[in-house]
């Protein structure tokens, strides 16, 4: 799915994965960037798109196994632009539900820590092992 400037993935699915497991939630779409901006002399406003002097794109590009989201922000106004909150929305398949074969072999599980450069961000099945590189 294409939005003036912007991709977004409406599925995702490993390769090879026997279960067919969908890892963005139905009816969801990953690739939304959402953006806070204002200038001096001018209140936080929203942008979602490129627009009133913000250029704003949201790009996937496949490489090899990976997976690259690329994101551009862009003044293209004559003032100066201070950026407040760069909003990334992940609508991933995490809605358990009580069936135990659902929730356990088709939903998805985050596995996260936030320490600046440290920081990583994934989801697996819960009852996945992730693939070990050297």
């Amino acid at each position: 799915m294409t939005h003036a400037g912007t991709s977004w993935l409406t599925s995702l699915r490993r390769a090879g994965d026997t279960n067919r497991v969908e890892f963005i939630r139905t009816g969801a779409a990953l690739g939304a960037v959402r953006l806070r901006v204002r200038t001096a002399q001018t209140p936080w406003r929203e942008v979602r798109q490129s627009t009133n002097g913000v250029d704003l794109t949201s790009r996937f590009d496949a490489s090899g196994e990976a997976l690259l989201w690329e994101i551009r922000v862009r003044n293209t106004g004559a003032n100066r632009l201070e950026v407040g909150d760069l909003a990334l929305p992940l609508p991933m398949n995490t809605d358990y539900v009580w069936n135990h074969e659902e929730t356990f072999e088709r939903r998805v599980f985050r596995h996260a820590f936030i320490a600046g450069h440290g920081s990583f961000l994934y989801w697996l099945r819960p009852r996945a092992a992730g693939r070990c590189s050297r």
